[in-house]
């Protein structure tokens, strides 16, 4: 996929495409991918079409960065918990990424697994997802860098934050499904046990 843009520091109103993310972001957690075309996208954020094509591409481009911005929300929640809890464990990092994935709008976070599957439906854009989870991973990492926590020996931190990608991710699919049947904290405090000679709590 191409992703041409052309050069941020050229526009004026950077405000522009937050709106557009916004905007994109409503329309498929209400309304699922299929619905978000660049004209529905623009009608949400009440601005003209062509607008959406002076920040984008095209849709894709667009999902893409949707896909980015709601993952930073999640990165972010883990590198603060990550500093202000050096230290103490996994279970504050992973802990932290729940929280912000909790708080978020429901249909948000059901539509970011409608995207991976839209990005793995289309080869072209099979990259999308891989980048997708090559940023879960990135922020796992950082959290089991961060943490203090000690492990096996010959146990790789990048398998370790494998690990913890693929549980937060299909945690948060339970989750979503089955909400009273999905006791997050117990798993959350079983898998920083079990990952690590760290407490899970104090």
């Amino acid at each position: 996929m191409t992703t041409t843009r052309r050069d941020p520091s050229k526009r004026p109103d950077e405000g522009r495409r937050e709106q557009l993310l916004e905007a994109a972001s409503r329309v498929i957690a209400r309304d699922g991918i299929a619905a978000a075309s660049t004209r529905r996208i623009a009608e949400e954020a009440g601005v003209p079409p062509g607008l959406v094509h002076y920040w984008f591409a095209g849709k894709d481009d667009l999902l893409e960065s949707v896909i980015a911005d709601n993952l930073s929300v999640v990165g972010g929640a883990v590198s603060e918990a990550s500093l202000s809890d050096s230290g103490a464990g996994l279970l504050p990092p992973l802990a932290a990424a729940f929280e912000a994935i909790a708080a978020d709008d429901r249909g948000r976070q059901i539509a970011m697994f409608e995207m991976t599957c839209w990005a793995l439906r289309r080869t072209e854009l099979n990259k999308v997802a891989r980048n997708q989870y090559a940023s879960y991973r990135r922020i796992a990492l950082e959290a089991v860098e961060a943490s203090g926590a000690t492990f096996p020996p010959d146990t790789d931190p990048a398998v370790v934050a494998q690990l913890l990608a693929a549980l937060t991710d299909g945690l948060t699919l339970a989750w979503l499904a089955d909400p009273e049947g999905t006791d997050v904290t117990a798993v959350l405090e079983l898998a920083a046990r079990a990952l690590s000679d760290t407490p899970a709590s104090e």
